[in-house]
């Protein structure tokens, strides 16, 4: 079931990234039960999880206008990191 079980949630929409969210999610839950005795292993332990995938990131492009406008703000209130109302 574990081998399959991966590209059946991936079938249904779910991302990689999901797949390992809800597998955390079990897998806390099922080490909880191991430790209070409700259950002698953890099924979930050892399972075989799809490859995270990597994808380069974008760098969006900012507009000298935009550095500027921030630049000005910024000296308006040196230092402050909640300096935009």
């Amino acid at each position: 079931m574990q081998r399959y079980q991966h590209i059946e949630l991936k079938n249904k929409g779910l991302s990689v990234r999901g797949v390992h969210g809800i597998h955390t999610l079990l897998n806390n839950c099922l080490e909880q039960a191991v430790s209070e005795r409700l259950i002698l292993v953890n099924p979930a332990r050892g399972c075989k999880l799809p490859k995270m995938e990597r994808r380069e990131m974008k760098v969006l492009p900012v507009s000298q206008q935009a550095v500027d406008l921030l630049v000005k703000e910024y000296k308006k209130h040196p230092g402050n990191p909640y300096m935009f109302p």
